[in-house]
């Protein structure tokens, strides 16, 4: 019984920080957000430069990389959840348009 109760807790300890993020959580999610953005931003001028970037692909970075820039070049966002969101979706975008065609000769 003891052992139960010891478990229980010890799996209870666990759960008390789910929950809304704190802003210093938000506040290092954004960040990260941004330090992914940069780093596929590379990615994804270093093969269009290699010539390795189709017109869609290269008018879908574009189109992301307007969305994203201004959130994480600017003032920090209010509603850094939305930003995050934002950011995250650009990301995505920008990584699978750089990425598809990384391997092409």
């Amino acid at each position: 019984m003891k052992k139960l109760l010891f478990v229980s807790l010890l799996a209870f300890s666990g759960c008390t920080n789910i929950g809304a993020p704190t802003q210093l959580q938000l506040q290092q999610i954004y960040g990260q957000s941004c330090a992914s953005y940069i780093a596929v931003m590379k990615l994804a001028t270093a093969a269009n430069k290699a010539g390795k970037l189709n017109d869609v692909q290269r008018k879908a970075i574009t189109e992301a990389d307007a969305q994203a820039a201004p959130i994480c070049t600017g003032p920090t966002p209010t509603d850094i959840n939305a930003a995050v969101t934002q950011v995250t979706a650009a990301v995505a975008t920008i990584s699978i348009n750089a990425a598809l065609n990384a391997e092409k000769p």
